[in-house]
């Protein structure tokens, strides 16, 4: 009977934080999940902020940006992990898609950007997902690029995707660089 209480009493850990507006912050370890689609137009932040090791479901809908210099659609905090995971899309920002450190994205269409689909300082592991459109290339990663079933393609400056010149020539043959 005791257990029984306890059981009732002690707090979900498996909660998700739910999304229903812009410039939200998903604290770090915490799930979010969209609830309907963002329209981030005409703000001045980002589209959401990512603590470390946080992870954003987009649940079949979308954010949209359009304006503000340097914005995000999903900006992960400076030297963490995040993910995000589809099916979703990420359009419009005049910055990137995503951005962060290391950044992990599953099943998202990512098009329409200002600079970058994907901009890491670190790692980029890409899987079933499509990133085209931006306005100046695809991914921008300093450390490399892992994908898997995705496609990375029409960039207007052709630029598919870019990893600095010190990386091992195995990884810059496969980055186009």
């Amino acid at each position: 009977m005791l257990a029984a209480l306890f059981l009732l009493w002690a707090p979900s850990a498996g909660a998700a934080m739910e999304i229903d507006g812009c410039g939200v912050e998903v604290p770090a370890g915490e799930r979010a999940y969209l609830s309907r689609d963002l329209d981030c137009r005409g703000g001045d932040g980002e589209g959401l902020v990512m603590g470390h090791r946080s992870r954003l479901e987009l649940a079949g809908f979308g954010i949209v940006g359009g304006g503000g210099e340097g914005r995000q659609g999903v900006r992960c905090k400076s030297g963490t992990l995040c993910t995000v995971n589809g099916p979703g899309f990420i359009e419009g920002f005049s910055a990137s898609g995503i951005a962060g450190t290391r950044v992990r994205v599953r099943g998202v269409a990512i098009r329409g950007n200002g600079v970058a689909g994907i901009a890491a300082y670190g790692r980029v592991r890409l899987r079933d997902s499509v990133v085209a459109d931006n306005s100046s290339m695809g991914i921008l990663t300093g450390r490399g690029l892992h994908a898997l079933r995705s496609s990375v393609s029409q960039h207007p400056d052709g630029s598919v995707v870019k990893v600095p010149s010190a990386l091992p020539r195995r990884c810059r043959s496969m980055a186009g660089g």
